[in-house]
């Protein structure tokens, strides 16, 4: 329900795609924001399509995970075009 209030459409992705996979979406959909898992593959993959992907504008990674693998409620900001960051929830900037 907020992403139509908003207007966004949320794409579904598994967490094996790759590059090109992730470029062809970003493409064919004019992706603006992506929200991704904070794993070392996914933000790899998805950081690698960028600059294949101009349509891309914000990219966050969500939900890190702590050495003793428990959910980290955070999310933090890997990157903005204009070259500004996002504050993370505890206030401090990426």
């Amino acid at each position: 329900m907020a992403l139509c209030k908003i207007g966004a459409i949320a794409i579904p992705a598994t967490h094996m795609l790759t590059k090109n996979d992730i470029v062809y979406r970003n493409e064919k959909a004019s992706i603006k924001a992506i929200i991704c898992v904070n794993d070392s593959y996914v933000t790899t993959q998805v950081t690698e399509s960028l600059p294949e992907s101009p349509t891309v504008k914000v990219l966050v990674a969500v939900n890190s995970m702590c050495e003793s693998n428990k959910p980290v409620p955070r999310i933090s900001t890997i990157g903005l075009r204009n070259g500004t960051r996002l504050p993370t929830s505890d206030g401090r900037k990426t």
